[in-house]
């Protein structure tokens, strides 16, 4: 199956892109993703392990399945600062745009957007 790899910050400095499409086998789950991501970008194994992950808007546990067509997220850790917030609000509305999310409030701002029609 296809899955859609979103890199941000620092993951993205690291392989030179910020977004990779990769085949994973049908049960995949986010450990085999992990997994796969180190041995094919090996420059991102070390600092993998500290990110979190995201799928279709929620971050998950590494033993949640990947459904086919997922867009993932590769999250890295941030802390205080306006570089992290730039990220935060950056990850943040890439995926409000994305979302059927009417209104999100945070430390960095605050954005409402009208339902997509079903």
């Amino acid at each position: 199956m296809k899955v859609r790899v979103l890199l941000f910050a620092r993951a993205r400095e690291l392989v030179g892109t910020e977004e990779i499409e990769m085949t994973l086998p049908g049960n995949a789950t986010v450990q085999v993703l992990r997994d796969r991501l180190s041995a094919e970008k090996p420059e991102l194994a070390r600092f993998l392990e500290r990110c979190a992950v995201a799928i279709s808007n929620e971050y998950v546990a590494n033993n949640a399945p990947i459904p086919e067509n997922a867009e993932v997220a590769i999250i890295p850790p941030v802390s205080g600062g306006s570089c992290a917030q730039e990220l935060c609000q950056r990850h943040f509305l890439s995926l409000l745009r994305k979302s059927d999310v009417v209104e999100f409030e945070s430390s960095v701002g605050s954005a409402w957007r009208q339902p997509r029609n079903r």
